[in-house]
Parts: structure tokens; C-alpha cells; sequence
């Protein structure tokens, strides 16, 4: 019983979490998601502008993994692709100059009277680009980075020296965050697991595959057959039920 105590408080801390996550709707959208495209995702990040642990839920049409793994935590990449106003991408990379808009070329965007670097936000929340997030390993990158020690001498005064080692850039991955036609940035992950930050929620698992098997994919035979047949049925009863039939009207009187 001496570990109660901590015990209460963890679960203390995790329904908080829960509650203030809204986690009973993500759920519920995920759970949806697997049992209607095959998969769910959440995306599990820290807010570090606010302070807290976020998990949301991500549309897994816009997810996209390396060819041959099912696994996002142990791929080499794995990202999204989404359309985003051009306001949010001036918001998150504001050293970029320039960037188009989803079929719009320079020329044409100039004579609207736009220009990207003086727009305001309002008038860009009206322009789309697509953008895409790339999560990937980084084994081989390195900076160098320069320490300095306190020595003795062989005459016993203190000097500084100065040296310099290398070390992985990127320990925990990066983001990589571009356009169709511009670079916007590379941000070293700040999770400490190096790991995507994409979790699968499966409806029914796949073995090897990434996709898994939606609800659909079990009836969808079903359904084909009952939609077969009831086209049948309405087929004969158009040409069959609730005739017309013509007679002389002159038999009448």
C-alpha cells in the first residue's frame, strides 16, 4: 500500500489530461476513421508555447509512410500532406519571402494586388498551399560544437582551452516542412524517443501492411449481393405490378 498514494496521484494527473484533451471526441474520430479508411492516427505532441501534452487526431488520407514499413515509429520517414492558408505558413516560417498559392503564378497573384511579404493575414486566409511535414532519422548530420575547460598549467595558473567534438545534429529526427515549388525549413524533433509522432489505431490489423481492414471491407460483399438482388426485385415489379390496361370506352354504353 505505500505506492497508493503515487498511484492516486497518476491517475489523478491522467484524467485531468483526458478531460482537458476533450480525449472522449478524439477517440470517438479515430475510432471512426479506422472503421471507415482502414486506419486511425493520432498525433501525439507537446505544446511547448502552452505548456501541455496535446493529442489530436489526423485524417490518415493525408498521411503517407515509407515504402516497405507498417510501422510510423519505425520507418526512416513518415509525413502529411495538407492544405494550409498561406497566413499559417507566413505565421510558422516567417523568414520565408515568397510562396505561391495553389494554382496561382506570380504574375497573375501580383495582379490581384498580393503581394505575400505585405499581405495581411486576412487577405491570405483566402489563398491555400499545399504543405508538406516530413518526419525522418538523421544518422548522419553532425555539428561541431566548440566547449571550453579551466587547466592548470605546469606553472599552476589557471588558463582556459578550447575544444572542439562532434555530435549528431539531429539525435531525434526532424521535421522537414516544404512546398510543391519552396523549401520552408528544417526543426529538429524535441521528442526525446525519437520517434514519429504518429500513432495507428487499427479496426481490424494487417499483417505487413500498413493499411488495416475497415468494416466496409467485411460487408462490402455483402452488400454488393443485396443491392444485386434488390435491383432485381424492383426491376420486376416495374414491369410486372400495378399495370395499365386500355379498353373501349364505347363498350360502356
Amino acid at each position: 500500500h505505500f505506492m497508493q498514494k503515487l498511484a492516486n496521484s497518476y491517475d489523478a494527473a491522467l484524467r485531468y489530461a483526458w478531460e482537458k484533451q476533450e480525449m472522449s471526441m478524439t477517440v470517438h474520430e479515430v475510432v471512426l476513421d479506422a472503421m471507415i479508411q482502414k486506419v486511425g492516427l493520432f498525433y501525439v505532441y507537446y505544446d511547448y508555447e502552452n505548456d501541455e501534452l496535446c493529442i489530436d487526431s489526423q485524417d490518415p488520407k493525408s498521411f503517407f509512410i515509407a515504402p516497405g514499413y507498417s510501422d510510423p515509429w519505425k520507418a526512416p520517414f513518415c509525413g502529411i500532406k495538407e492544405r494550409k492558408p498561406l497566413s499559417m505558413i507566413r505565421k510558422m516560417f516567417p523568414e520565408v519571402e515568397e510562396i505561391l498559392p495553389d494554382g496561382e503564378d506570380l504574375e497573375t497573384f501580383l495582379q490581384r494586388g498580393m503581394k505575400y511579404g505585405t499581405a495581411t493575414d486576412t487577405e491570405l486566409d483566402n489563398y491555400f498551399v499545399t504543405l508538406y511535414i516530413v518526419w525522418m532519422r538523421d544518422e548522419d548530420t553532425e555539428r561541431e560544437i566548440e566547449e571550453e575547460f579551466e587547466i592548470t598549467t605546469d606553472t599552476g595558473e589557471k588558463a582556459t582551452e578550447k575544444k572542439k567534438r562532434k555530435e549528431k545534429a539531429y539525435p531525434n529526427g526532424k521535421f522537414v516542412y516544404f512546398t510543391k515549388d519552396t523549401y520552408l525549413g528544417t526543426i529538429a524533433s524535441e521528442f526525446n524517443h525519437g520517434k514519429s509522432p504518429w500513432v495507428p489505431y487499427y479496426n481490424y490489423k494487417k499483417p505487413h501492411d500498413f493499411l488495416g481492414t475497415s468494416e466496409i471491407d467485411h460487408i462490402k460483399g455483402l452488400i454488393r449481393e443485396y443491392n444485386l438482388q434488390f435491383q432485381k426485385v424492383l426491376g420486376f415489379l416495374r414491369k410486372y405490378s400495378d399495370k395499365n390496361f386500355t379498353f373501349d370506352t364505347n363498350q360502356l354504353m
